[in-house]
């Protein structure tokens, strides 16, 4: 069962602070907290997790923390729980503690929180491999698909660039949703100190991330994901990039081109309702989809070939590219570019005519050709060159540029006179 975790880091405090933070009220979500000089004690009563986890070095203020998580809340005349916990606090502000020293207040922080709450040391992250160690900490203590706070008020200053990390890498490794990321500010006499939500962040990264996915596929379903979480009621955004990705993946162009253009008035009519992060990603998602504002079809094929073989779908390029190529041919000769039996015609007159000229662009057509219907239709490869082609990714690619060069320099068109 997936749990809601807070995890929070513990800094260090220097003498001249008197050895603790400020006990503030902070206000969390509209709601101000008890006192505290710890902000994770106050988000802990707002957010009532089912696990708390204090990560903090062996010379963090963990005395701090014991007094302000542990002796309030000790209930009665415990002298035992007082008297181990002072034992604890004396060893605290005399040196540095260890992980069994911390691992003795863990019952006693249950108890007093009504939850399981841990304590525990970390490097200080200096360094990339105690950088990767913090990182594999905190995901151990995550479970699948569970719910994720993390604040990063107190500790080194370079932690919350680590814990952002550390919520991307849940994200991915855990299926964890980062629900908060937590940061406090007081400044100086404002009350209560002011509770500050990051998690806009991790929202502008899933768009990076989701940029770099549809640069390594060119699936729009990634994208659509985005406009999911926060597009304006009644935009249909989402829905449409997904069916947009539909007929792309199906090889319908011209079904895509009509679901983007769609998407490019709905974005126009809704730009001011958008929210920060999407009108961040939103020119690039924009610039991502011009192919499809071009008004010439085999324009937009060609656009199409080149973003594939940037991605190095090398199958979508070849059946895209052969049939631009017939595409072309059919608007020269004035036939329907949509109709089957005009494009077998002309794509035999296209051929013929290649032969009869002993065209240069001969063996890059045949080849094409070949290569197409090795990839679509899982043919054996009817030559050993193109066996060779289709063998290697590098020579594949080389040989689709080059097609693709041939193509936009019109030595496919059938030229009349010559015949």
């Amino acid at each position: 069962m997936a749990k809601k975790i807070l995890m929070s880091f513990l800094g260090r405090v220097s003498p001249d602070e008197n050895g603790t933070y400020k006990r503030v009220s902070y206000e969390i979500e509209g709601e101000v907290s008890n006192p505290s000089a710890l902000f994770a004690i106050a988000l802990e009563e707002r957010l009532r997790p089912d696990k708390t986890v204090i990560f903090g070095t062996p010379t963090s203020g963990w005395d701090m923390l014991i007094d302000d998580a542990l002796l309030e809340r000790v209930q009665g005349d415990e002298t035992e729980i007082y008297s181990e916990l002072e034992l604890i606090q004396r060893k605290a502000k005399v040196g540095p503690l260890a992980q069994a020293d911390l691992d003795e207040l863990t019952n006693l922080l249950t108890k007093a929180f009504s939850v399981e709450f841990l304590l525990r040391i970390i490097p200080n992250g200096f360094d990339e491999l105690e950088q990767l160690q913090l990182l594999k900490l905190m995901a151990n203590e995550v479970g699948l698909r569970d719910r994720v706070h993390i604040d990063v008020t107190h500790g080194f200053r370079h932690l919350p660039m680590l814990a952002l990390t550390s919520a991307l890498h849940l994200q991915s490794v855990k299926d964890a949703s980062i629900d908060g990321l937590w940061y406090s500010v007081f400044q100086g006499s404002q009350f209560p100190a002011k509770a500050v939500k990051l998690t806009g962040l991790l929202t502008i990264a899933d768009g990076v991330r989701a940029l770099a996915m549809f640069d390594k596929d060119g699936d729009y379903t990634s994208l659509s994901k985005l406009f999911e979480k926060s597009e304006p009621a009644g935009s249909n955004l989402s829905e449409l990039l997904k069916t947009a990705a539909f007929y792309e993946n199906t090889l319908n162009f011209n079904g895509a081109r009509a679901q983007i253009l769609k998407l490019n008035s709905a974005i126009a009519q809704h730009r001011n309702n958008l929210s920060v992060e999407l009108q961040l990603i939103i020119p690039e998602i924009e610039r991502r989809t011009s192919w499809a504002e071009s008004p010439d079809v085999v324009d937009r094929m060609t656009k199409i070939v080149r973003r594939s073989l940037n991605n190095g779908d090398y199958l979508r390029a070849a059946l895209v590219l052969f049939e631009a190529i017939i595409t072309s041919a059919c608007e020269d000769r004035g036939v329907s570019v949509s109709n089957f039996e005009s494009r077998k015609i002309v794509q035999g007159e296209l051929e013929e005519y290649l032969v009869e000229t002993r065209s240069t662009a001969l063996p890059y057509y045949s080849e094409l050709k070949s290569i197409r219907n090795s990839l679509a239709h899982g043919n054996e490869a009817p030559s050993s060159n193109v066996a060779r082609i289709l063998g290697d990714r590098v020579s594949l690619g080389k040989n689709l540029s080059e097609t693709l060069s041939l193509f936009a320099a019109r030595r496919f068109k059938v030229d009349r006179s010559a015949r």
